[in-house]
């Protein structure tokens, strides 16, 4: 579980000597339960565990992964959202939930994992990681 705990935390690169601006890295795991509706217009509702301390949440999560690699870009802040839930949250539910596409602002990749049904709390739950990119320039 430590492994896990230490894997989220958030985490910042800088270079004070650098003449532009290092990018920064931020990992964001919601800490809080929350009640949400099904996709698709239908009127299910799930309950998302996604506590660290939570055996139902991150801390019982051993059976689902992501592993992906991509090329930081100075001055770029990266913003990765990890989530447990039936689709990632805060950016729109993808059209296809079993490849999914960036399809919302400052987006820039979205990866899903299922969770073996096991560990799971309800059908169709998975790990959510979905990457932002955000130039200053562009503000």
């Amino acid at each position: 579980m430590s492994a896990l705990a230490v894997a989220l935390l958030a985490a910042t690169c800088w270079n004070p000597f650098a003449t532009s601006p290092d990018p920064t890295v931020t990992i964001w795991v919601k800490q809080s339960e929350a009640l949400v509706r099904w996709p698709r217009d239908d009127t299910t509702r799930v309950r998302l565990h996604n506590r660290i301390d939570d055996l139902n949440g991150f801390a019982g999560l051993e059976v689902a992964q992501i592993s992906e690699r991509w090329e930081l870009e100075s001055k770029i802040q990266w913003d990765l959202h990890v989530d447990r839930a039936p689709y990632p949250l805060g950016g729109g539910i993808p059209r296809d939930l079993d490849n999914p596409e960036c399809r919302w602002e400052t987006c820039a990749s979205i990866w899903r994992s299922t969770v073996d049904e096991g560990a799971s709390n309800y059908e169709g739950e998975a790990l959510w990681v979905v990457l932002y990119r955000n130039d200053p320039d562009e503000w």
